[in-house]
């Protein structure tokens, strides 16, 4: 019998929406540093649109940016991949949003 092969792993896939190029690059090379896989969007309907072609294994998600806001964006990337797990980012934070984020299923 041959030996059989199986397919390697993947590293775990991270996905970085913010508007702000800064944040992206400290956090993509942060995780990167720590063997995340990562990819960055600046909006949410690119991160929209990355998530709709790449499984992804979490999301770190600006509150406040172009697009979707950080919990509408946390809620539609939930709907296309249930098992994403999300963490909203922000500087411009509401308790009301950290509620309605957290009835949501998003860190």
């Amino acid at each position: 019998m041959g030996k059989v092969d199986s397919m390697p792993e993947r590293q775990p896939r991270v996905l970085i929406a913010d508007d702000n190029v800064d944040t992206r690059y400290i956090l993509s090379g942060f995780l990167a540093r720590r063997g995340y896989e990562t990819i960055t969007a600046c909006n949410g309907e690119e991160a929209l649109a990355l998530a709709a072609r790449l499984p992804l294994d979490l999301a770190l998600v600006d509150v406040v940016m172009l697009g979707p806001s950080g919990v509408e964006l946390a809620a539609r990337l939930k709907d296309l991949q249930p098992r994403i797990e999300v963490v909203l980012i922000t500087a411009y934070g509401s308790l009301e949003q950290a509620v309605e984020a957290m009835h949501r299923g998003v860190f």
